[in-house]
């Protein structure tokens, strides 16, 4: 078990410095007590990268429409189009990546 010269504190493990003051730590080193845990990588399927491809090429498509075709002061439809598309891009990534 290691000690913290500066501390007297055991530490277990293979910890290098001490956690309260970051001194080195002196000693033979001992097996970690639990296993180190690698949370799997999720990766998007290929259907949810088509799926946000079509939508935001959609909603630049409207984009341009909304500004080439329509002159002067009125609202911008295709705003509304790109926020609901960024909407259900980001928001299916974060409900359904959370556990």
């Amino acid at each position: 078990m290691k000690t913290c010269p500066h501390c007297h504190i055991q530490v277990g493990g293979s910890a290098q410095y001490c956690p309260l003051c970051q001194n080195p730590l002196v000693g033979t080193p001992e097996p970690d007590r639990y296993p180190k845990v690698v949370p799997p990588a999720r990766q998007a399927s290929l259907f949810y990268r088509i799926a946000a491809f079509v939508l935001l090429g959609a909603a630049v498509i409207c984009g341009v429409v909304d500004y080439i075709m329509i002159e002067g002061r009125h609202m911008h439809w295709s705003l509304l189009v790109l926020i609901g598309a960024v909407y259900l891009v980001i928001g299916r990534r974060v409900t359904y990546t959370e556990k």
